[in-house]
């Protein structure tokens, strides 16, 4: 566990007043941002969001909580088989807001509206040694376009090393006037993409008017597993073979493993199987729980009106924020022994803050602590002079704050 605390010295104050709050706030920023910056590298800037209704008619200005210097964007949509076929259209990406549409993957027209979800992160590579997640997030222009019988990608390579990479993107630009999808593979449109190769692309599944011009096409890849992260807690795989189209019965699920409900969940083709080609959604009004995920492939009806599919792996990625933990006290503490103090919360990586309380009076004393856990940390007086000896007592105020970096929007502060 990494433990991060800070020892004060109150000097021959007296009493403790309010400004002492504003004191430990401030020790504790200066000590959460020295521990995360220590090392050189990129900071790791994302966010994620629900749209209620996403419309064909209109685009829609997605304003983001934080600045970017290059976001890489991906949106999954939610509906059920009642609607659709839609795919989802993202332009004018800035350093603070994004436009979203959705358009008919059909020769139907009409004003339709569905639920999206969507991801914000900054274009980069980022490890666990520094980010605490093995992750990168590109943008490239594509120039080649696949569609029914016609599946060979475009060839990337890995900025990380990955033993089980999990790959989601989506087409950033809308340069066409007609839309397309985001789509990932391996050796071949029948294998995920593995540690050595990976495929990504756009393409139009059915759509006889097949030609596309230039887009560009942001993706991020993971290593699979379960993170916490920058205030997020993650839950990333590719899911087994066994998704299916939005006609089949019954609707799939996958496992999901996150203690509590995601804020919002990603989804990405990671392979191509049918050979028409599709696109994963989530599926339905309740497609997230909190142990699992409902989602389908959906297919296009330019061609035909058939929107089954056969069985497909779908990528995806559950994200939530995490809550700033911190909890505050006071005990009597002792020159002459190690005390216990128990924390009524569980943390990851504790920073400790404390204040010793006592005046002039008194010789000037210094705070240790050691053995700092996830429930507790040890704590003890110092006498900070020659002239003196024996056992000294004083109050002692702690601050204990989950390391991590927080802001006004997310966290209130």
């Amino acid at each position: 566990m990494n433990k991060k605390y800070c020892n004060v010295e109150e000097g021959f104050s007296g009493a403790l007043n309010r400004s002492h709050f504003w004191f430990f706030l401030m020790v504790f920023l200066m000590a959460v941002q020295g521990s995360l910056f220590a090392n050189p590298g990129q900071e790791l800037i994302m966010e994620s969001g629900q749209i209620e209704s996403a419309s064909t008619a209109n685009w829609l200005s997605i304003p983001l909580k934080k600045s970017y210097a290059s976001p890489i964007i991906i949106v999954t949509l939610q509906y059920d088989k009642t609607q659709g076929p839609f795919m989802s259209r993202v332009h004018n990406v800035s350093s603070s807001s994004f436009d979203l549409k959705i358009a008919n993957a059909t020769s139907a027209s009409g004003n339709s509206n569905c639920k999206a979800n969507y991801f914000v992160v900054e274009e980069g590579v980022y490890t666990v040694a520094e980010h605490g997640i093995t992750m990168e997030a590109v943008r490239y222009d594509s120039t080649h376009t696949d569609r029914k019988n016609n599946w060979t990608g475009e060839s990337r390579t890995y900025h990380n090393t990955y033993t089980s990479p999990v790959v989601l993107g989506q087409v950033m630009s809308s340069n066409d006037l007609r839309p397309s999808e985001f789509w990932a593979c391996g050796e071949d449109r029948h294998s995920i993409p593995s540690a050595t190769t990976l495929y990504t692309g756009k393409h139009v599944a059915e759509d006889l008017d097949y030609a596309r011009v230039t887009e560009s096409i942001g993706y991020l890849v993971f290593e699979a597993g379960d993170y916490n992260s920058n205030n997020y807690a993650f839950s990333v795989q590719v899911g087994p073979e066994s998704v299916t189209g939005m006609t089949n019965s019954p609707v799939v699920t996958y496992p999901l493993n996150l203690t509590e409900m995601a804020d919002s969940v990603h989804l990405s083709s990671a392979s191509m199987h049918g050979s028409d080609g599709g696109w994963p959604v989530l599926y339905g009004e309740d497609a997230l729980t909190t142990e699992s995920i409902s989602l389908a492939i959906d297919e296009d009806q330019w061609k035909d009106s058939d929107r089954s599919h056969t069985l497909e792996n779908v990528a995806y990625l559950a994200i939530r924020s995490l809550p700033l933990v911190m909890e505050s006290g006071k005990f009597e503490a002792s020159s002459a022994v190690w005390q216990s103090i128990a924390l009524e919360k569980s943390f990851t990586s504790p920073v400790v803050v404390l204040t010793a309380q006592y005046d002039n009076n008194t010789p000037p004393l210094m705070t240790r602590i050691q053995n700092v856990t996830a429930t507790s940390f040890e704590a003890k007086l110092a006498l900070a002079t020659n002239s003196s000896s024996g056992n000294y007592m004083c109050p002692v105020q702690y601050l204990v704050v989950e390391e991590g970096v927080y802001n006004a929007t997310d966290h209130g502060i």
